[in-house]
């Protein structure tokens, strides 16, 4: 987990920074800054890191910001739609003969989640408002809960892309009936919008406007059910996902590859190589931006994902006490305040994102 970290030398009434991530020290101090005066200490760049599904070995690649790619896992068949929960596990959705849903750690290790009733062929996973796992199903026709024995909402002919909005209306690609459908918490599902054939993937951007991939193009469908050509070019555009700076990422399926398109609607090469890739998601850098000390004990952490945030403060780097947690927007800040600065030898500060 990547953090920030500050110090405070109660002695010499002194604040200074250092930059920490995964428990390794990432520079010297950065220097020595007297009592009132800020000091802030910067996010090192970093960047969201994305997890594509290879159908035709099995294998999970992890992709990194500047578009290096590596073998994350392999779950040996069949896998489709990704999804992670709050801690960075990952569960992959595998249909055919598989028919599960597998968990990945953040460190590869594979397990089973969920088995699956053979036929069920889950093709896509969503979390939805209440915390649950959402499966969708081309071999039930349905939309269920994972682990329940009875649909959330039917009628389906092949239902793949899958998306929660804010609100927790459910939006279901239906392929072979050619049309994105709402369903609401309770279930009842109804017509969103008529005319999208062969759409893979599904994603929300930050106004909640839809976008759906359908064979050579993305669409973008306004929250009305507007409909317009956002970006084109694709051999045959399968899952599709946004990362935190509001690119869109497209798993351009018959070519093996996976192409940034940015908000202007331009398409751009990422990471190629794949094997018959189907999905995609993203696991966002949610570090905070920035730590900064205007005085002992008075603090500002600035965030760099709108999450919740823990901040804390310890003796040695290694017994961690936490003084506030507290959700903050992108950009936006919160303040904590230590009444124990300056008065017991040096105090390290962290802030750390919080699954």
């Amino acid at each position: 987990m990547a953090e920030l970290d500050l110090s405070i030398n109660a002695a010499a009434r002194e604040v200074a920074t250092v930059k920490r991530m995964k428990n390794k020290t990432l520079g010297n101090w950065a220097g020595l800054m007297a009592v009132g005066v800020a000091c802030t200490t910067s996010a090192p760049a970093r960047g969201d890191t994305f997890f594509v599904s290879n159908y035709i070995d099995g294998t999970i690649s992890r992709i990194s910001a500047t578009g290096v790619k590596s073998t994350f896992a392999t779950v040996n068949r069949a896998p489709y739609g990704l999804v992670f929960d709050r801690a960075g596990n990952l569960f992959v959705a595998q249909a055919q003969a598989t028919n599960k849903i597998s968990l990945i750690t953040p460190g590869g290790s594979v397990s089973t989640y969920k088995s699956l009733a053979q036929g069920y062929d889950a093709t896509t996973l969503a979390y939805g408002p209440d915390g649950a796992m959402y499966v969708a199903s081309q071999g039930g026709f349905n939309i269920r809960k994972a682990g329940a024995t009875t649909a959330f909402a039917t009628g389906f002919t092949l239902p793949f892309g899958m998306v929660f909005d804010q609100d927790g209306t459910l939006y279901v690609a239906d392929q072979n009936n050619a049309r994105i459908s709402k369903v609401a918490r309770n279930g009842t599902v109804s017509l969103f919008l008529a005319g999208i054939s062969g759409c893979w993937g599904m994603a929300l951007d930050a106004s909640g406007n839809l976008y759906a991939s359908s064979g050579s193009v993305v669409y973008k469908i306004k929250t009305d059910g507007t409909k317009s050509v956002f970006a084109s070019g694709f051999s045959f555009a399968g899952g599709i996902a946004f990362d935190t700076s509001g690119d869109l990422y497209v798993v351009d399926q018959s070519a093996n590859s996976v192409k940034r398109v940015s908000p202007d609607g331009m398409v751009h090469a990422f990471a190629s190589g794949f094997n018959q890739p189907l999905y995609i998601a993203v696991l966002p850098d949610t570090a905070p931006s920035e730590l900064t000390a205007t005085a002992v004990g008075a603090f500002s952490v600035k965030g760099g994902l709108e999450q919740w945030y823990v901040v804390s403060w310890s003796p040695d780097f290694t017994n961690w006490t936490p003084l506030r947690t507290n959700r903050v927007a992108a950009g936006s800040s919160f303040t904590v305040s230590d009444s124990g600065a300056g008065f017991d030898g040096m105090r390290f500060y962290r802030a750390q994102a919080r699954p």
